[in-house]
This record gives C-alpha cells, sequence and structure tokens, in this order.
C-alpha cells in the first residue's frame, strides 16, 4: 500500500503535533499552524494562508527551499526566513 500525498501530510502531521516546535526553536512549516507561521520574519496573515493552501495541495515540504514555490515566496524573502524554519 503507498499512502496518497494528503495521507502522507496527515500522517506527518500526527506524528508531529507534539512537538511542532523543534528543540532547536525553529518553525516546521510542515506542522506549523497559521499563528506560528506567522512568527516567521516576512510571513504575515496572507503568506501564511498561501502556505497553508500549498501545503495543503501539494502536501508537505520536502526542503525548506520548496517554500520558494508558494505564490509570494522569493529568493530574497526565502533568504531572511531559512534560518528560521526548519522540515524536521
Amino acid at each position: 500500500y503507498i499512502p496518497t500525498k494528503e495521507e502522507a501530510a496527515e500522517r506527518l502531521q500526527e506524528e508531529t503535533d507534539a512537538g511542532a516546535e523543534q528543540d532547536d526553536g525553529l518553525i516546521n512549516i510542515n506542522t506549523a499552524d497559521k499563528a506560528r507561521l506567522m512568527e516567521i520574519p516576512g510571513i504575515g496573515e496572507a503568506k501564511a494562508e498561501d502556505i497553508l493552501a500549498y501545503r495543503k495541495e501539494h502536501g508537505a515540504f520536502s526542503s525548506i527551499e520548496e517554500i520558494q514555490n508558494v505564490p509570494g515566496i522569493k529568493e530574497g524573502l526565502f533568504q531572511k526566513m531559512e534560518e528560521y524554519i526548519t522540515i524536521h
């Protein structure tokens, strides 16, 4: 059995719900809710919603660089936020 992207993302969410924030203080862009995403420098309400929509459509991010596929997040913004985010 091979899970769908949605099932895999849901499983990842379930496994990490208890620890959405890593010990290193980074924000997990695969599990963070809107409020948590808005703690990332340069991410406001609209971009947080765009990240959640992208995650819902495409599943979990496979790398932090993939967040640049979200509309409105390009290299300059990514450089500001990359030290604050993780996917683990």
